[in-house]
């Protein structure tokens, strides 16, 4: 299999190097509009002959046509800002496509038929949440006879000697996730939050334990409800008391707006002063320490009985740095991508059209999991 992969930034090097190390990928192209970490990890792998470098600029489709021309998946490893984009760009040069995230600019299965024409398929949102989430929530479904709600949430413990507001990956993501009007699926229909509300204590796995979780504008309450029944179902993230303040203020001076305005003749959007400000997820590889998880809960019937499942999956930064060079946030997200890859080239991911992970065999990714050293924990209660 020959992949072409657009993004190079702290999860795509997580994909890359999986992908660069497996057996299952014949040839592998790495293209980023800075392609200097990418060169990097192709150099310190000794990996020129299968893999190679190129500089590509996500916004211009009829480059990323010529990129990908013969090319049997493309993977979007850049912002979802640009899933439209790469998309079609994937669909003229008759590739298969994946990516981690969906974002709010571009309803990608308005693309479904015309991927499903041309024998061609979409697997978006296959990262960590979205992505393993939706493995896990499938997985639990499956053990019970009915479902009543399902609760996603992300905590990580970080801390990051010298900086006061970070993002560990794509921070204009990051702002908009938790600007946004989160996403919730209740009795049937779907409705908007406020930015920051449902403030709680959720109580991780150890050795994380007990963090501060906030609604998120996610992927998981739009997917959920339409491949498991259920009657309810949020995502909540845990959020660092300094970013919840700094962002409520910039956000109240207008400095998280991404639409362009104009400053002594210069046009700019006040997000990108800001991003520009911070940190790059991929430059924190290192410095990060603590620990990452994902948990999904769901709750339900068995035999006329109440139960809660949960399933989650811990990892720390210093345990991902040492596996990828990266952050465990950095890890979770670009290694399922990689899996799935993987199930691809064995011909175990073969739908047409655009789909998201509730759609692959779930059973068969959460068991190749473990060979990334992302293991999957459960537990079952009676309630």
């Amino acid at each position: 299999m020959k992949i072409v992969q657009i993004g190079c930034g702290a999860v795509g090097l997580v994909t890359a190097r999986h992908l660069i190390e497996s057996k299952k990928i014949d040839e592998i192209v790495l293209a980023d509009i800075a392609i200097e970490k990418a060169a990097q990890l192709v150099k310190s792998l000794k990996s020129e002959k299968k893999a190679t470098v190129k500089k590509a600029d996500a916004s211009d489709r009829k480059a990323l046509k010529n990129l990908f021309k013969g090319c049997d998946l493309v993977i979007n490893g850049a912002i979802p800002r640009f899933n439209e984009n790469v998309m079609l760009a994937a669909l003229d040069a008759d590739a298969n496509y994946m990516d981690f995230a969906m974002g709010d600019e571009f309803d990608q299965f308005t693309l479904n038929e015309k991927f499903k024409a041309a024998g061609l398929g979409a697997l978006i949102s296959m990262g960590e949440d979205p992505g393993i989430t939706d493995a896990m929530a499938m997985s639990a479904s499956k053990q019970l006879d009915e479902v009543d709600k399902i609760l996603v949430r992300d905590g990580d413990n970080a801390s990051v000697p010298g900086y006061k507001y970070v993002a560990l990956f794509s921070p204009d993501t990051l702002i908009d996730e938790t600007l946004c009007k989160p996403l919730i699926y209740k009795d049937g229909k779907w409705d908007r939050m406020e930015p920051f509300s449902g403030e709680e204590e959720y109580p991780f796995p150890a050795p994380i334990g007990k963090l501060k979780v906030y609604f998120c504008d996610h992927e998981e309450p739009m997917l959920m409800p339409k491949y498991i029944n259920t009657k309810y179902c949020d995502f909540k993230i845990a959020l660092d008391p300094d970013y919840v303040r700094i962002t409520k203020v910039l956000h109240e001076v207008g400095l998280t707006s991404p639409k362009p305005i104009e400053i002594k003749g210069c046009k700019v959007a006040p997000r990108d002063v800001v991003t520009y400000f911070m940190p790059k997820p991929a430059d924190l590889a290192g410095k990060v320490k603590g620990y990452g998880c994902v948990l999904v809960e769901v709750h339900g019937k068995k035999g006329g009985k109440k139960k809660r499942i949960k399933m989650w999956t811990v990892i720390s930064h210093e345990e991902a740095y040492r596996l990828s060079g990266m952050h465990a946030t950095g890890y979770l997200v670009g290694t399922p991508g990689a899996a799935a890859a993987i199930m691809w080239a064995d011909g175990k991911i073969k739908q047409k059209g655009v789909f998201p992970p509730e759609m692959i065999d779930t059973d068969e990714f959460l068991r190749r999991l473990p060979e990334f050293n992302i293991n999957i924990g459960q537990s079952i209660e009676d309630l």
